[in-house]
């Protein structure tokens, strides 16, 4: 499959939907800059590409510095005489502060990964695709991305509240490539999953779980019945299920306050528990864990605890009374 001309089928059909789905700015820019980035390098090493647009959406290689024009000028300027040392000495120090952050990420994860040993060690026990060619570190002579067991430990902890035993049914708002999905699907493989984002970040989804489950996927314009569906977030409305969970992480605290609106009654008109976890303010819509827990009424809150690696964010849990 061409996944550029798709994903900018995505972008054409999501030009044609109401206002309200369209990206704000945070994310405007990025759109076509993955498309390009994608037609530059192809989509099969999409998790190794340095590019700000990629890691914007947490993949891409955010261990190696990027190609930017900066750099670029740095480069030419070291063969200069007088002026090549000081770029010399730049170049130098942006590839220790690289090197510091890849050795800092690589001991975060081997407490994570000792703290998923303790509270959930099937889920330590997962195997992450190698799909995309991500950065991996050697945890343990195992090998994992740092998203990866980040998300293993988000769902151990979110699984302290959440009997996945009974889920049959999981929609997610801002669900990037498709890790969440990749992990529940291996762990629970009688759930059905729903990945709902914007175009075109729901192509490089499409293209993951596509290659993790052969078979097992209806992308952008398919109808199938599969047990993974790919939706771009202006397809919202033609969404008609029932989800047992619905899931947001680090996105309503980038949307508008009336696109936060519009999926929380999605949210609470369509799903039996809401899980999210957003800044307890976000810096660009002011809206709090309170104004959620507003939004989502009649739902009660039903847990929230303190984020693991992020001070700031605010996991909470919702239900519908008697749920």
């Amino acid at each position: 499959m061409n996944y550029a001309a798709l994903m900018k089928d995505m972008l054409a059909d999501a030009d044609k939907a109401p206002a309200i789905f369209s990206p704000g700015p945070y994310w405007k820019p990025h759109a076509d800059l993955m498309i390009g980035l994608v037609e530059r390098h192809g989509i099969e090493k999409f998790r190794a590409i340095p590019d700000k647009a990629l890691i914007a959406f947490a993949t891409g290689n955010q261990f190696k510095p990027p190609a930017s024009r900066a750099l670029k000028l740095n480069d030419a300027l070291r063969r200069l005489p007088v002026i090549g040392r000081f770029s010399d000495a730049l170049a130098r120090d942006v590839d220790i502060g690289y090197g510091r952050a890849r050795s800092e990420a690589n001991y975060k994860l081997h407490v994570v990964f000792a703290l998923l040993q303790e509270i959930a060690p099937d889920l330590a026990e997962l195997k992450e695709s190698s799909v995309g060619n991500p950065p991996v570190f050697s945890i343990y002579e195992r090998s994992f991305s740092e998203m990866f067991l980040l998300k293993l430990l988000e769902i151990a902890l979110l699984r302290q509240h959440v009997d996945f035993e009974n889920i049959k049914n999981v929609v997610e708002v801002g669900g990037s490539y498709g890790l969440v999905g990749e992990i529940l699907r291996k762990r629970y493989p009688a759930i059905r999953y729903t990945l709902v984002d914007l175009a075109p970040v729901a192509g490089f989804a499409q293209y993951y779980l596509s290659n993790v489950f052969p078979g097992g996927v209806s992308g952008f314009g398919e109808k199938t019945d599969a047990a993974i569906h790919i939706r771009c977030a202006h397809q919202l409305p033609e969404i008609g299920d029932h989800f047992d969970l619905f899931i947001n992480v680090a996105s309503f605290q980038e949307m508008s306050a009336e696109q936060v609106a519009m999926y929380a009654n999605f949210a609470r008109t369509h799903s039996d528990i809401v899980y999210l976890n957003n800044n307890r303010k976000s810096g660009s819509n002011g809206l709090t864990t309170d104004d959620y827990a507003r939004l989502l009424q009649p739902m009660e809150r039903a847990a929230s605890w303190n984020s693991t690696l992020h001070e700031g964010y605010q996991p909470v849990l919702f239900r519908m009374p008697g749920k």
